[in-house]
C-alpha cells in the first residue's frame, strides 16, 4: 500500500508554530478534534470587488511604507509597542496606525511613553 503524501506545510506545527488560514499555496484549518487539515488553496471564483481591491491596496501600501522607513524609525515603533505594554509588535502597531488613521491611539501612546515614532531621536 502506498504511503499518503504529506503537504509541504504540514510540518510547520512541528516547528512550534500554530498557523491557520492561507500559507503560501496551501490553506489550513483545525478540526474540532484539533487535527490540522491542509489542502491546496482554491482560486477565487470571481474577481475581487472594488472595495476588496481598495482594502488590499491599503494594506500593500502600509507594508511598502514600512519597508521604506529607516532602521531608527522602525526601532522607535518597536520601542513604542514595548513601552506601551502592547501585545503586538511595532510593525503591527504601525500597520494599525496606517490602516485605521487612528491618531488618538498614537497620541496616547506618545504621551504615556514619551516615545514619538514620528520624530525619532
Amino acid at each position: 500500500m502506498a504511503k499518503a503524501k504529506t503537504p509541504a506545510g504540514a510540518h510547520i506545527p512541528l516547528m512550534g508554530l500554530n498557523i491557520q488560514g492561507d500559507v503560501g499555496p496551501f490553506t489550513c484549518y483545525k478540526t474540532r478534534k484539533k487535527r490540522v487539515i491542509w489542502f491546496v488553496k482554491a482560486p477565487p471564483k470571481k474577481p475581487p470587488t472594488l472595495h476588496q481591491q481598495l482594502n488590499h491596496d491599503r494594506w500593500r501600501a502600509a507594508a511598502e511604507l514600512w519597508r521604506e522607513l529607516t532602521v531608527t524609525t522602525k526601532n522607535t515603533w518597536r520601542s513604542l509597542a514595548i513601552a506601551g505594554n502592547l501585545r503586538i509588535s511595532g510593525y503591527n502597531l504601525f500597520l494599525y496606525w496606517f490602516v485605521t488613521n487612528d491618531r488618538s491611539i498614537a497620541q496616547t501612546l506618545i504621551r504615556n511613553t514619551g516615545i514619538d515614532p514620528f520624530n525619532p531621536q
